[in-house]
């Protein structure tokens, strides 16, 4: 057994908290769990303790709101630090985050063209293709959300609005 498997039980109640255990932070979100719930940090100890304690599943979104809360301010401390940054009188300082930005995406550039255009020998093919999915699916699709925002974000509102939509919906039936 482990912690995928715990995973699986878990992303019945709390999905996010579940698909983390899967993921590579899996030990430590276990570890958390366990904790919670009073049991040694075994993936076997918690599921037995999932199955002794009737209350695991409040718990366990418990903190999957803690880690989603931790998310959240680690966010918005990064849009504060870039605030901070442009009310400085130093030039470096405001337009770094800009200049850094830049850099890396013409060397994106660069590299994607001398793939594409100058080709590689078969023996560096894998590594052209991790280092160019690197490139294109971490480093500039982070940049893009940084800088322009992310859709998710915006899904994520829709998804409080409707939830507290139909909170209000249930709040006005009751009255």
């Amino acid at each position: 057994m482990n912690w995928s498997d715990i995973g699986s039980i878990v992303s019945k109640t709390a999905p996010a908290l579940g698909i983390a255990l899967g993921g590579p932070m899996g030990g430590a979100i276990g570890t958390a769990l366990a904790s919670l719930l009073g049991a040694d940090p075994t993936p076997e100890s918690v599921k037995a303790a999932i199955e002794q304690d009737p209350e695991w599943a409040l718990r366990a979104k418990e903190l999957e709101a803690d880690l989603q809360k931790h998310t959240l301010a680690d966010k918005a401390d990064a849009r504060a630090m870039q605030v901070a940054e442009l009310q400085q009188e130093d030039t470096l300082s405001k337009q770094f985050i800009y200049w850094f930005a830049s850099v890396w995406s013409v060397f994106t550039m660069f590299y994607v063209s001398m793939i594409s255009f100058m080709g590689v020998d078969e023996s560096s093919q894998r590594f052209a293709d991790t280092v160019l999915g690197f490139m294109l699916g971490t480093l500039i699709a982070a940049m893009i959300q940084f800088f322009f925002g992310s859709s998710r974000r915006d899904q994520e509102r829709e998804k409080f609005e409707s939830v507290a939509r139909t909170f209000k919906d249930i709040s006005d039936y009751d009255k």
